[in-house]
């Protein structure tokens, strides 16, 4: 049985990889589906959490599936000159030149700011919820709820290549100055710390971020790999043109089929290299003109490129899969691939029209993969301090008013380091004290409560996202009803909460908590339930919210926690998301 087994899935497999090309002239191609939207589409659309998501003429969102249909659409404050995708799902986009918005995976805008300048890239988003704007001289970081963290003015930046993120966090700024034709960019701190001034082995025409580092092509046809090593910005590799074959700079796919492989392109040319080590895995020919791409990217089909006249899609191993020729006669602006096959084309008459190019086979899963968090520990000033009855309260009076003002009043710029050192060292104890150390032992912040509440509070308000396991490990697990409504409070505070670990604390803590405790504490509940459905605006978070909600509707509670609750239902549902 096994040895037949083992034949058939050979015999599948062989299927599977040598099978023949599929091309098809969508000139003699009717259209899978169309869908008419309200206006013409102003962006190429990008993809979240929900599906693909377009900015649309008459200053509104679409989100739309593969196969066309409509899943939500809603208006904006104002017409999107720029939309991309944040982490946790989050859309972030710019309208009127200056404004930056964040719009939840469901389409509602929770905060728009001034930026005070013009925007001249996409935002970055920053490891932590934190997001990077760039105009020509400008760069500013804004945290989660829209707060400034700080901002610089830099002389002479290269916006031709944007903002790139090294492998430790820290920002590469390209500069339009040289050193003996070689490029030369800043490294800034995700603080606003200018730290050092790196030169490269050439002129950088492009630049992406990967997991070893930044990938780079240079203008002569070389590419390689500026990664960080303890401490230290070094080269890792180069590919001078005579290995590359390129004749000029070539256009670069990172993470391509898996996290050790990447693309690079160049004119007709197209290499697999081995983002590790810089060796050539594939070279193959397209029919594609990498200098006009019109997309580029990996799809659970492989990796597709598009120009006006075609695309072409190529597997791992660097075989085509399938060539599409476009109809010359039909204009569009803007196109995507989906991994169902689908190429899916807005045109400039509020029409989308999309062809099904190869049914999905056994090939990948979806390709979208939500951007993960992370923090910037290692680039923290390192205090080592924390609180103990020997030295009191580590964070002392002063400079938590300090911080809780910083926070308020923005531009705290580089005190971030301190604050942020100090406040996760105290954070790591105080869950420590409450979910570990032994009671009967009477540690530090079991005895001050109130200073436990104080650094939660500080935390809380932080506007990144580092402390939402901490708030919902705590919620699931004390049984304190004092500590359960201090950190239901928190919750609201933070309303941030891609994962949704603390909504289904608060489910937990909800059914698990009896009916006759505190009022105050359910109320408590209420509220972070409805700002983290209102924040985060996904579906789920919907369900899982009602699902509190309607349990305190139980006869098992009191009137007041009943007419709380339904309170709350309606806030949510009048949100209309």
């Amino acid at each position: 049985m096994n040895r037949r087994f083992l034949f058939i899935a050979l015999i599948a497999y062989i299927n599977l990889t040598a099978f023949s090309q599929v091309k098809v002239n969508l000139s003699d191609t009717q259209p899978s589906w169309t869908t008419v939207l309200g206006g013409s589409v102003l962006t190429t659309p990008v993809r979240n959490s929900t599906g693909y998501v377009a900015a649309v003429e008459g200053k509104m969102l679409y989100a739309f599936n593969e196969e066309g249909s409509v899943i939500w659409k809603h208006s904006v404050s104002s017409k999107p000159d720029t939309v991309s995708v944040g982490k946790g799902g989050m859309l972030y986009l710019i309208t009127r030149g200056t404004r930056l918005s964040i719009v939840n995976p469901s389409g509602f805008e929770l905060w728009k700011v001034n930026t005070g300048f013009t925007v001249k890239e996409k935002p970055l988003p920053g490891r932590d919820g934190r997001v990077f704007v760039r105009g020509d001289i400008e760069i500013s970081c804004y945290g989660i709820k829209g707060s400034r963290r700080w901002h610089l003015n830099i002389a002479d930046q290269n916006t031709n290549i944007p903002l790139i993120e090294l492998n430790d966090g820290r920002l590469l700024v390209f500069l339009n100055k040289t050193n003996s034709g070689q490029s030369v960019a800043y490294i800034l701190s995700p603080f606003g710390q200018l730290e050092e001034e790196i030169v490269f082995a050439g002129t950088v025409a492009a630049a992406e971020s990967c997991g070893q580092g930044v990938l780079l092509s240079f203008s002569d046809g070389s590419i390689g790999l500026c990664t960080v090593k303890d401490g230290k910005t070094i080269s890792r590799w180069v590919l001078n043109k005579s290995e590359t074959g390129f004749s000029s700079s070539s256009v670069i796919v990172p993470a391509a089929f898996s996290d050790s492989i990447a693309v690079f392109a160049s004119g007709s040319k197209i290499l697999y290299i081995n983002q590790k080590n810089g060796a050539i895995t594939a070279s193959l020919s397209s029919s594609v003109n990498a200098a006009s791409l019109a997309f580029k990217g990996v799809t659970a089909q492989g990796l597709v490129l598009a120009d006006k006249a075609g695309a072409e899609c190529y597997n791992r191993l660097g075989e085509l899969v399938w060539q599409a020729r476009f109809n010359p006669s039909k204009a569009w602006e803007y196109l995507i691939v989906t991994d169902e096959g689908y190429i899916v084309f807005c045109r400039n008459d509020w029409v989308i029209e999309s062809y099904r190019i190869m049914q999905m086979t056994a090939v990948g899963a979806s390709s979208y993969r939500e951007q993960a968090f992370s923090h910037y520990r290692e680039l923290y000033s390192n205090t080592g301090i924390t609180s103990s009855d020997m030295l009191g309260r580590a964070v002392s009076k002063q400079l938590s008013e300090e911080i809780a003002a910083g926070w308020k009043t923005e531009d705290f710029g580089i005190k971030e380091k301190q604050w942020l050192s100090i406040l996760s060292n105290e954070m790591d104890t105080l869950y420590y004290d409450w979910m570990t150390a032994n009671p009967a032992q009477n540690p530090y912040f079991r005895q001050n409560v109130a200073y436990t509440q104080e650094i939660l509070r500080l935390a809380s308000e932080s506007g990144i996202c580092l402390y939402q396991n901490y708030i919902a490990n705590m919620l699931k697990t004390i049984n304190d009803q004092t500590m359960t409504m201090t950190l239901a409070k928190n919750a609201a505070s933070i309303a941030y909460d891609p994962k949704g670990d603390i909504l289904n604390a608060l489910a937990y803590k909800t059914m698990h908590t009896p009916p006759k405790s505190s009022d105050k504490m359910f109320f408590a509940i209420c509220d972070a339930t409805y700002e983290i459905c209102k924040f985060m605006g996904k579906p789920a978070f919907f369900k899982k919210g009602n699902e509190i909600l309607t349990y305190m509707l139980n006869p098992q509670f009191n009137k007041k926690v009943h007419a709380y609750a339904q309170a709350t239902l309606e806030k949510i549902m009048k949100l209309n998301i």
